[in-house]
């Protein structure tokens, strides 16, 4: 078993079960390595994080979702359970050692079949760059600015932007045209949805609460109003062939959403 191979609980500086572990504060605010144990199986894996306590809660999560980047340590978990699982801080350290001293530990780990990392040694994660690489980015950063019209050209592109907003064209249900770029102001303003609106100004509709384009978007392929006789024609094709409601949404030009709702009577309930 795993305390008969590495005692990680003797060594540890604290150590939890892993559905308890909001319960304790001792891995709370600390850069370190740690392990996450497998007691019934005897398996365990080993990492770093600048913050070990979100980061641990980060696997649980992951685990739970049966989502985790470790399809070993998932497996683990799906045949043992949550509550055969521990976690072990084994080591506090600075954020610079943090690499460093994972690497220390995965080497004294190395041709345990037990071990259940994927990569043999550790990699750097936590987003602090070393001097060296520092100084690098400085230099190139630096020989950018020094270009002939380097700052003038980037001030022209910061003059253009308008924070990832579209420029919008919308009529309203009286027929007046409103122009901005800020739709969540007009959204608010007339009580609107801003999801909607987006869909709208996308093409994903042709309206919403009588508001539409000037011009109908290219991508859009909701007709305004079906007839009586379309609506008719259009059950008696779902009721024998159902499953061509897409061929049928193209034959009227209209969403497949369309055709389900109108077939279900969710809409136009007052045309038999």
């Amino acid at each position: 078993m795993l305390n008969d191979i590495y005692h990680f609980e003797k060594l540890s500086v604290a150590c939890v079960e892993m559905d308890k572990l909001c319960t304790k504060d001792g891995f709370l605010n600390k850069s370190g390595v740690y392990a996450i144990c497998d007691r019934e199986g005897g398996k365990f894996y080993i990492g770093s994080s600048v913050n070990v306590h979100k980061r641990l809660i980060r696997h649980r999560h992951s685990l739970r979702m049966n989502k985790h980047e470790n399809y070993r340590v998932q497996n683990e978990y799906n045949k043992s359970g949550e509550s055969k699982f521990s976690v072990c801080l084994l080591e506090v350290c600075d954020i610079s050692d943090i690499v460093k001293e994972e690497d220390a530990w995965l080497f004294r780990s190395r041709g345990y079949s037990e071990l259940l990392n994927l990569r043999p040694t550790a990699i750097q994660q936590t987003g602090v760059f070393f001097k060296e690489t520092r100084d690098r980015l400085s230099a190139s950063l630096r020989k950018r600015w020094a270009k002939p019209g380097a700052k003038e050209a980037i001030a022209e592109k910061i003059k253009g932007m308008t924070n990832g907003a579209k420029p919008f064209k919308l009529v309203d249900p009286n027929g007046v045209v409103h122009v901005g770029t800020n739709r969540a102001v007009l959204c608010r303003k007339y009580g609107l949805s801003t999801g909607q609106m987006a869909d709208l100004v996308n093409g994903k509709h042709w309206q919403c609460r009588g508001w539409r384009l000037p011009v109908p978007h290219k991508k859009c392929h909701e007709k305004p109003n079906l007839s009586k006789e379309e609506i008719i024609e259009i059950r008696k094709l779902s009721e024998t062939n159902w499953w061509h409601k897409n061929i049928i949404s193209k034959m009227f030009s209209v969403a497949n959403g369309t055709i389900i709702n109108l077939t279900l009577g969710r809409t136009w309930r007052h045309i038999k």
